[in-house]
C-alpha cells in the first residue's frame, strides 16, 4: 500500500476525529458499534468511487487522469479550508457534519444508535467519496480494494473513538476543529501525487 493512500485515508479520517470529539464533549455516548459503522460506510464510500476512478482511468489517457484527480483532491482540499474559514456563513448541504455532530442524536437519548450513526456518516463521508475517486483516477493503487477498506475502517474507527474519548475529557468550549487540518493534508497531497 502507498505512502500516498495511507496518508490520503488519514486526511479524511480528521473529519471522524472530530465529529468523536464534538459528540464526547457534548456528553453523547458512542457506543463501538456505532463507531463500527460510522467506519464502515466510511470506508465504503471511499473505496467504490476509488473502483469507478480505477475503471475510468483505464478507458483514458492516465495523464488526464492523473490531472483530473489532483484537481478533485486540490478542490476537496480547497472546499474544506473554505468552510473552516467561513464558518456559519457556507450554506448548508442537508447533511449532518463534524461541526454540527451532536445533531446526529435525533433521539435525545444522548446515546448514538445504529441508526442515528449509519446516517450521520453519510454527511462525513461526502469527502471520502470524492477522494476515492481521486485516488482511482490519480491511480494511488486503490485497486486492492479490501486493503483499502480494511486500512481506511480500522483508521476511521480509531480516529472516531480518538476523538470521542479525548471529547470526553475536554469541553468544545477549547474550539478544537480539525476541518483546516484535513483541507490542507488534501491540497499537499494533489501537490506531491
Amino acid at each position: 500500500m502507498n505512502t500516498a493512500l495511507a496518508v490520503m485515508v488519514l486526511a479524511v479520517s480528521f473529519d471522524s476525529a472530530a465529529a468523536g470529539l464534538a459528540m464526547g464533549s457534548g456528553g453523547i455516548r458512542i457506543p463501538p458499534v456505532s463507531a463500527a459503522v460510522i467506519s464502515a460506510l466510511g470506508a465504503f464510500f471511499l473505496c467504490i468511487p476509488s473502483v469507478f476512478g480505477e475503471l475510468i482511468s483505464a478507458a483514458v489517457d492516465p495523464y488526464i487522469c492523473s490531472c483530473a484527480g489532483k484537481i478533485l483532491l486540490a478542490i476537496l482540499g480547497i472546499w474544506d479550508l473554505y468552510r473552516y474559514f467561513r464558518k456559519g456563513r457556507v450554506k448548508s448541504t442537508g447533511f449532518i457534519d463534524e461541526e454540527h455532530a451532536e445533531l446526529a442524536d435525533t433521539n435525545k437519548d444522548r446515546r448514538l444508535s445504529l441508526a442515528e450513526a449509519a446516517v450521520f456518516s453519510v454527511g462525513l463521508s461526502a469527502d471520502s467519496a470524492v477522494t476515492g475517486l481521486s485516488a482511482g483516477l490519480s491511480g494511488m493503487g486503490a485497486a486492492s480494494g479490501a486493503v483499502l477498506f480494511f486500512m481506511a475502517f480500522v483508521i476511521g474507527f480509531a480516529a472516531v473513538e480518538a476523538g470521542y474519548l479525548t471529547g470526553k475529557h475536554i469541553s468544545l468550549k477549547m474550539g478544537i476543529n480539525t476541518g483546516w487540518l484535513s483541507g490542507a493534508v488534501l491540497i499537499l497531497l494533489a501537490a506531491l501525487i
